[in-house]
């Protein structure tokens, strides 16, 4: 999840923010690193099908 070394009281949204960031962004990249080398197989496909 997240540090939990020195967390920002008195300030919840900080902490909401830094639970819900560092997960989201993981799938974020996740999907990049599926998504990416698919568009490329299907790029070179389409150029090899020519």
């Amino acid at each position: 999840m997240g540090t939990f070394a020195d967390p920002p009281v008195g300030n919840p949204l900080l902490l909401v923010r830094g639970l819900l960031n560092p997960p989201f962004w993981r799938l974020l990249y996740g999907m990049l690193d599926i998504l990416i080398p698919l568009w490329v197989t299907i790029l070179l496909a389409v150029l090899f099908r020519r």
